[in-house]
């Protein structure tokens, strides 16, 4: 019974453990970059929604940052299917990022949004990644020059043709996700306990001869 005991010990550890990283996973900074633009602040926009358009490489992503500023507005983050409509924000949503509340009182930060599950994307293909909230955002950070040549800018209600050499400054990608050798040491860990406790409560061999 003790032994029984110490396996189911050893099975629940291993099985914390997994689930532990997997949650971590999710507030994990982006460790995988695809497409960014980290270039110098040239201007600053707000009051409205704002977009920026990009081709990944990756087949997947799952957050992406902004840096911008907000006084606890609530923002998400749409993926778009590509652009559409005037202003380029008309497409059609494939992923909507975890409501984050900003509030930057010392200016513009890094703003990081979390996707609820991997967003699929198709490698060469133009998306635009959206941020909204009722109102208008606070403030978003542009470069000028074309620092992005993957995407532009883009802001409701206004051409996308007005800002073909300005980007946002952000960056999408992966943050740390748990492979699949990592998962199975980890269970393995529970059922090598296990498997030990089993031996250990087999009787020992009978030794004494035959009569």
């Amino acid at each position: 019974m003790k032994h029984t005991h110490r396996a189911v010990m050893s099975y629940a550890v291993g099985l914390m453990l997994l689930l532990g990283i997997a949650a971590a996973a999710h507030a994990a900074p982006i460790t995988l970059v695809d497409r960014q633009n980290q270039g110098t602040v040239d201007g600053t926009n707000g009051g409205a929604s704002f977009g920026q358009s990009f081709t990944p490489t990756l087949p997947a992503i799952d957050a992406i940052e902004f840096f911008m500023a907000g006084l606890g507005q609530t923002v998400m983050v749409n993926i778009l299917d590509g652009l559409a409509g005037a202003d380029g924000l008309g497409g059609p949503v494939i992923a909507t990022s975890d409501p984050v509340t900003v509030f930057t009182l010392s200016g513009p930060q890094n703003i990081h949004f979390d996707f609820p599950a991997r967003v699929a994307l198709t490698p060469g293909q133009l998306y635009v990644a959206q941020l909204f909230t009722p109102g208008g955002i606070e403030g978003v950070s542009w470069t000028t020059g074309d620092a992005y040549g993957g995407g532009q800018f883009l802001q409701e209600g206004l051409a996308s043709s007005d800002f073909v050499a300005r980007d946002l400054i952000f960056a999408e990608g992966l943050t740390y996700s748990l492979s699949l050798p990592e998962s199975s040491w980890l269970f393995s860990l529970g059922l090598l306990g296990a498997g030990l406790a089993t031996r250990r409560r087999q009787p020992p061999p009978n030794t004494c001869a035959a009569a």
